[in-house]
């Protein structure tokens, strides 16, 4: 008779804590791996989705980067809460809220640095992707907003366990509708974090990029002899057009964009770098925020020059940029004093690093020209 009474009172799965905490553990990692790869995709999915349609090298490399690093620690946060008090999981999610924020801020300089350094050692030793204080001035407040996206996380996990544990089957694994609960419930803040993240650290770096990639595609859809006082052609398509009209000739379909040089406060005015496959290489200038393109050249031609006026003065000018010779150049200069340059051959790195042999008839040497404005030449 009393075990009839408990049994009303108490179902099968209550009886059977052992269960139960599998159960939330399993559960606690589901709901830690669906959080973290909704803020990935969230926070970097358009941005990786917008640089590899703009044929941008490393395209990949933030989302990848993003990945390893905040959903394993979205997994081990969860698994971890499951197994503490409210209080202890909350402060877990609020610690694991403000490493996000902090995380997002650097994937796109010492996360991309790294990974070009790793894959490239002509970009070994430079900065290839600085910081800008604009966006480091977003720590803080990105830091706080994950707190508080972490705190509601944390909060929510027990109750989104036991919303999944009475969904669970008789064998007491979670079904398709208990992680369905878990998901719905983690979803709308990893979002909200994740488009911050994308906003603050990502968005504007892609912007001049998205500009290049549009005056490129517009030489190829449109005709060479277009009428720009035709009504039914945007003022946007006028300007692209009216931007390749000098250069289309020299375009290829197939190329690759990198971003060589911005100023240290902002991606307001950045310069592009694109590599297409004809041996052509155009440098621009994106203004504005990606709203016009400024001082484009061939690069190519000008480095080539420039290079010739360093092995013949042992200084260099170049028109709208400045530049700073290293001790390195110098040394390298000196080897080959007194020889004509009889070929001069450029090859373009990852970002802004672009590299130059020398061949004279006493021999060799190699100069690396970093950056846009400065110049850089080692």
């Amino acid at each position: 008779m009393q075990t009839q009474i408990l049994e009303r009172l108490f179902t099968r799965k209550e009886f059977d804590l052992a269960a139960r905490k599998k159960f939330d553990r399993a559960a606690g990692r589901r709901y830690g791996l669906g959080f973290g790869i909704v803020l990935v995709l969230t926070g970097w999915g358009l941005d990786c989705w917008e640089l590899a349609f703009a044929s941008t090298e490393l395209a990949a490399v933030k989302i990848f980067l993003a990945c390893l690093t905040l959903v394993p620690l979205s997994v081990i946060t969860a698994a971890l809460a499951a197994r503490v008090t409210r209080w202890r999981r909350i402060s877990l999610w609020i610690i694991t809220g403000a490493l996000t924020g902090l995380i997002a801020l650097q994937l796109p300089f010492e996360g991309m640095s790294f990974i070009a350094a790793l894959f490239d050692p002509y970009a070994r030793g430079a900065r290839m992707f600085p910081p800008v204080s604009t966006t480091l001035e977003m720590t803080l407040p990105l830091a706080l907003f994950g707190v508080i996206g972490g705190a509601c996380v944390g909060a929510l996990q027990n109750f989104a366990m036991a919303l999944a544990w009475d969904c669970s089957d008789a064998t007491n694994r979670l079904t398709f509708s208990g992680g369905l609960m878990l998901l719905v419930l983690t979803a709308p803040f990893a979002l909200t974090l994740g488009a911050l993240y994308d906003g603050a650290a990502n968005a504007e770096q892609r912007i001049s990029l998205r500009l290049t990639e549009r005056v490129i595609r517009t030489a190829f859809d449109l005709p060479p002899d277009l009428d720009l006082s035709n009504p039914r052609i945007s003022t946007q398509s006028a300007m692209d057009y009216a931007a390749s009209t000098l250069w289309r000739a020299n375009f290829s379909r197939r190329y690759v964009q990198s971003i060589s040089d911005y100023a240290p406060t902002s991606f307001r005015d950045v310069f592009v770098d694109v590599v297409f496959d004809n041996g052509f290489i155009w440098r621009c200038q994106s203004l504005h925020y990606g709203t016009s393109l400024s001082q484009c050249q061939d690069l190519r031609k000008t480095y080539t020059d420039l290079v010739r006026q360093f092995l013949r003065d042992g200084a260099a000018q170049c028109e709208n940029c400045a530049i700073r010779i290293e001790p390195d150049a110098l040394a390298q200069r000196a080897k080959i004093a007194g020889s004509e340059p009889r070929q001069i051959t450029l090859t373009h790195h990852t970002g802004r690093v672009v590299s130059a042999r020398i061949e004279t008839a006493t021999g060799a040497i190699e100069l690396t020209l970093t950056g846009a404005n400065p110049i850089i030449l080692r």
